[in-house]
């Protein structure tokens, strides 16, 4: 059977419709129809002074916007350029924002408004209970107001950005359940605010809504809920537990979305979580345990920065890096299990992890960048795969239980201070690719006692070995041709040193301080060292250079 709309039903539909050229197409359709405009006594789309001669019947004018021609001069403030006062109709329903001040003016006429604003303005002239017409508060509304307490309007639907910041002796808020956004600053440092209850309605947690609001302790946020902002609970430094349903639509946490919340325990990572951004849990100095689902496909950088009771976590199988300074100040991790999938450990992702004491690093690894591993002083070995090719600068500088490390053969280059003051450190053999050892590269290990050094070694950088006191002996290179500047400066063992034919330039103060050496050769008779080069070796006995 074919369902067929008769004159009536047409018009409910064509309620609907959005232009003036559909209501006139739709009277063309069939004779049923025609005339179906003049069925209206409303205005179902904006009019014009041209177009509301379609509309013969109206008696009740509707606008939408403050750009509608209104047809009168009551609403002067909105007035079209097109208004006139030629028509007259039984009532006027505004439903685009208006103050509250102005319907109060307006009182006395046939306006009715459906979408009433209660601003800062309105608030300093009426006061601080909110009418029960009002359908949304303005920017900055309540903003710094001494209220301990707010009631809502039932039918509240929008709060504006920054509408409470600083009410700091806020205390309770129950957001209306017509309200879908907490916007921007919303709620940000009401400082006494120790209760927020979040409505299943809310879909938006706006940047910064409720950051620093010191007194908060703890949040649930319901499934309904889609996005949280930038710095949403920045610096709710007492915040202790929050819930997150797992099947919530939240798919991101955002940059810095928990920063500082020393107080925070735990916490559970929804499921539909793919990312999550930097510096989000920063400086969250009391989170012990985060359960992060294996959906998550990135980090950003510094997300556990100054995480300083956290001992151990479980990272997806997914990632393919460690982000630049992740675990930066994570002073309790002991264990960490590094994804197979891992290419590269970024800047600094492991800095001041004292209480680390070994890294299974994978094989899929290529890059261990600038002080990865830096003031890990509690790490004692650590096995380099083959395929990592680059060790960055200060990549393990200040690990002081570190007593071996294998160097794969694929390094070229050891950065500066790539293993200043690894104090433990006994022995290390370089690879053949490396060329120059870098300034600070191995300055105050003071328990190296060996190294090997390969034939293709062409340089030595200014206190390279510098404070190395237990270094006896070392064996330079034919292919060495420059000793910089303290290279070997307060090498307190060194007995004997044999330079080779190709070194051209030493430095100054190269071995000063150096009290035990007596024997000093050089296969080139035309080389010229510093005044200062072997300065305080009072030991030395026999040296054939020339001093300058």
């Amino acid at each position: 059977m074919v369902a067929q709309l008769d004159s009536y039903h047409m018009m409910v539909v064509s309620k609907y419709f959005d232009n003036l050229p559909d209501f006139i197409h739709i009277e063309f359709v069939c004779k049923k129809f025609y005339g179906n405009m003049s069925r209206f006594h409303f205005n179902p789309i904006p009019l014009t002074k041209t177009t509301i001669k379609y509309f013969s019947r109206i008696e009740t004018l509707h606008i939408w916007s403050e750009y509608d021609n209104n047809f009168t001069n009551i609403l002067s403030k909105y007035k079209n350029p097109e208004c006139d006062n030629s028509n007259s109709f039984y009532q006027v329903v505004v439903w685009f924002p208006v103050d509250y001040k102005t319907t109060q003016n307006l009182q006395e006429t046939n306006l009715v408004f459906k979408n009433v604003s209660y601003t800062k303005n309105d608030r300093t002239q009426f006061g601080k209970t909110i009418p029960s017409l009002i359908r949304s508060l303005g920017d900055n509304c309540f903003s710094m107001c001494n209220i301990k307490s707010i009631d809502f309007p039932s039918k509240l639907s929008s709060i504006g950005e920054d509408c409470f910041f600083t009410c700091e002796q806020l205390e309770h808020i129950e957001i209306p359940v017509f309200v879908k956004t907490i916007p921007k600053q919303c709620f940000m440092y009401c400082d006494s605010l120790t209760s927020f209850v979040i409505s299943d309605n809310i879909t938006s947690l706006g940047i910064s809504c409720l950051a620093g609001c010191a007194s908060l302790t703890s949040l649930t946020i319901p499934t309904s809920v889609e996005f949280i902002g930038e710095t949403c609970f920045c610096n709710c430094r007492n915040l202790k537990s929050i819930e997150m349903a797992n099947n919530t639509k939240i798919t991101s946490l955002n940059i810095e979305t928990f920063k500082n919340c020393r107080a925070l325990l735990s916490i559970k990572v929804p499921q539909n979580v793919t990312a999550i951004n930097s510096s989000c849990f920063e400086g969250c100095a009391s989170l012990t345990l985060i359960d992060i689902p294996e959906t998550l496909k990135r980090f950003g950088n510094m997300v556990f920065y100054g995480c300083c009771c956290l001992k151990t976590i479980h990272l997806p199988k997914n990632l393919t890096q460690l982000p630049l300074q992740f675990f930066n100040c994570c002073s309790s991790l002991s264990a960490v299990e590094i994804p197979r999938e891992i290419v590269c450990f970024n800047s600094s992702c492991f800095y001041g992890c004292s209480s680390l004491v070994n890294v299974r690093i994978p094989t899929s690894v290529t890059q261990l960048c600038d002080y990865c591993f830096a003031f890990c002083t509690t790490l004692t070995s650590v096995d380099i795969p083959q395929s990592v090719v680059y060790v960055g600068r200060g990549c393990f500088c200040q690990c002081h239980s570190l007593t071996s490390v294998n160097l794969p053969s694929k390094v070229s280059s050891l950065g500066n201070e790539t293993f200043w003051m690894c104090t433990s450190l006994k022995h290390i053999e370089l690879p053949k690719r490396v060329v120059y050892i870098n300034t600070f590269c191995f300055k105050e290990c003071k328990s190296l006692t060996a190294i090997t050094l390969h034939d293709n070694i062409k340089a030595f950088e200014n206190q390279s070995f510098m404070e190395c006191v237990a270094l006896s002996k070392i064996s330079l290179p034919e292919s060495v041709e420059v000793i910089k500047n303290s290279a070997f400066e307060r090498c307190e063992s060194l007995r004997e040193i044999i330079i080779p034919e190709n070194v051209t330039r030493i430095g100054n103060r190269c071995f000063a301080e150096c009290c035990k050496l007596s024997v000093v050769k050089s296969e080139n008779s035309d080389l010229v060292v510093p005044d200062d080069c072997f300065k305080n070796c009072t030991a030395l006995v026999k040296t054939n250079l020339k001093k300058k």
